[in-house]
């Protein structure tokens, strides 16, 4: 039976997001979460989708993550979980344009930014390669067989 294991630098991060996924899953989408009304800097969201389909749509991401991070072919696990970071962002700068009050242009800012920065990362990610798996068995083969033609080049 073949072990399970995390696929290099890259599944560990994908693992880091799932968590950072079923978070936002268990905020919109569970006996915790304290929805309706909706937050103010997800007004637009929830008129689009109900805030608790989207808590839904999280978990997935995060179930697409954690597969991945197991997977050799790690490159579209990441792709809902980009997308819903990108129309998170991009609903917090709505509300930080139109925000009635200063605390809520200052807060709708920074969560445009925390948004904003794990897009940012979950990209630069996506751009890393993993280390191609090696057989160490057949490289030991080749340095043994590297060692044995140079001790016969030398005359030793």
């Amino acid at each position: 039976m073949k072990r399970l294991h995390i696929n290099g630098a890259r599944g560990v991060t994908l693992l880091g997001f799932s968590l950072v996924a079923v978070v936002f899953g268990v905020a919109f989408n569970s006996p915790l979460a304290v929805i309706p009304p909706a937050p103010a800097g997800l007004v637009a969201l929830d008129a689009l989708i109900p805030l608790q389909w989207w808590g839904l749509v999280w978990y997935l991401a995060a179930a697409f993550l954690f597969v991945g991070a197991f997977r050799q072919d790690q490159s579209k696990s990441m792709a809902l979980f980009a997308g819903l970071l990108a129309v998170w962002a991009i609903s917090y700068a709505g509300a930080t344009l139109t925000a009635p009050t200063p605390r809520l242009t200052s807060l709708f800012g920074m969560q445009t930014v925390i948004f904003g920065g794990l897009l940012t990362s979950c990209l630069g990610v996506a751009r890393l390669l993993n280390a191609p798996p090696v057989d160490i068995s057949a490289l030991r083969k080749r340095v043994h067989a590297t060692e044995g033609e140079q001790d016969h080049g030398t005359g030793t």
